[in-house]
């Protein structure tokens, strides 16, 4: 991880801030000493300005910064974390703490049987999601198929009942296509057919 770097306000002219204090004379003055003045405020005014935006660039530097750190340290957690949580082989249970063990043990024997009942029941539970999960693609698939024609034989349906008449001699307004008839809202497009 980078080691902070702290950075100091790089020496910029101060404003005048005895310009705040003056008063204001409300009587008369000329043109030459309204224009110092305005000169004065003026860069006064720059200089507050650069002042405040080297400040705000620190700042803006000292985030970037923190952003980078947070990115680093959640990083070394997930390795740290990785780590320490490791899934403990079949080996290191049988040589627990690194020390030897008689195979010919009981307490030896009863473990590697442990360990073949383990494995062989996760197997077993692994080839029973394996056949449910070609199980429900298979029956996803049926459904879909269903779906399919129920869609077609309602279009089919419906394109063919579109060019109802009612009545003889009048206009009729027909929805113009299957989705607009089952639509809530009243359409203001209409197919106009005649008898």
């Amino acid at each position: 991880m980078a080691a902070p770097i702290f950075e100091d306000v790089p020496l910029l002219p101060e404003p005048n801030w005895d310009l705040l204090n003056k008063r204001c004379v409300a009587g008369y003055q000329s043109r030459d000493s309204l224009l110092q003045q305005n000169a004065a405020l003026t860069e006064s005014l720059v200089q507050s300005k650069n002042i405040i935006r080297t400040l705000q660039l620190k700042e803006e530097r000292a985030n970037a910064q923190l952003v980078v750190q947070k990115a680093h340290l959640n990083k070394l957690n997930q390795v740290l974390h990785t780590k320490e949580n490791k899934k403990k082989s079949d080996h290191t249970i049988l040589f627990a703490e690194g020390f030897g063990r008689h195979l010919t043990n009981d307490e030896s024997i009863v473990l590697v049987r442990d360990q073949k009942e383990r494995r062989e029941k996760e197997a077993k539970e692994l080839e029973q999601r394996r056949v449910a999960q070609v199980d429900r693609k298979a029956a996803k698939a049926v459904l879909e198929e269903e779906w399919k024609e129920i869609v077609q034989s309602t279009l089919r349906l419906s394109w063919s009942g579109m060019l109802s008449v009612r009545s003889c001699g009048r206009m009729v307004s027909e929805p113009r296509t299957f989705h607009d008839a089952h639509r809530h809202k009243p359409q203001n497009q209409t197919h106009l057919s005649y008898c």
